[in-house]
């Protein structure tokens, strides 16, 4: 975490501007587990003051995987609202974009472990017919992998459950 990510805290909940990558191998894809999760996700994290998303993608994605990737295209904006374990109220926005991989010779392992700011980090490449077996969020995501749906789409995930702010 670098105190230029874009992310505001405060007493009624948290806002985070995040993106992921998805990346697709020999028709698995690569996902993974915070060591305090119960689930799995995509590589990512958050977009930092004056960066735009694709520059941050691809630094996420460098600085998690040590892959050198590049952009496809973008495949879905979320707006995701959801509760954390403790309680504490989250609005996510992320962008979500298919990458290539540059370096595809360096995929050796199916399954290793980084640390990053002192978090375990699990990584996993999954075949994406399997990955309907795995608990992942979001699930709308999930689905649009399962699908190989990689047209746009904006998705507004749990907007409903939560009060509006005025």
């Amino acid at each position: 975490m670098n105190n230029n990510d874009i992310k505001i805290e405060n007493l009624s909940g948290n806002f985070k501007f995040r993106v992921n990558g998805i990346l697709i191998h020999n028709d698995e894809v690569l996902v993974v587990k915070m060591e305090n999760n119960d689930f799995y996700c995509l590589p990512g994290g958050h977009v930092q003051i004056w960066e735009d998303s694709e520059k941050a993608v691809i630094r996420e994605v460098k600085e998690e995987t040590e892959y050198n990737t590049h952009i496809n295209k973008l495949v879905t904006i979320t707006e995701n609202f959801f509760t954390r374990k403790n309680g504490k109220q989250i609005h996510e926005l992320g962008f979500y974009y298919l990458l290539n991989l540059d370096n595809k010779e360096y995929i050796n392992n199916k399954e290793y472990d980084v640390v990053e700011d002192n978090i375990s980090l699990h990584f996993k490449w999954i075949s994406i017919n399997e990955l309907k077996n795995v608990k992942f969020k979001p699930k709308e995501i999930k689905k649009k992998i399962e699908n190989r749906d990689f047209d746009f789409q904006h998705l507004i995930i749990n907007c409903k459950k939560y009060p509006s702010y005025k």
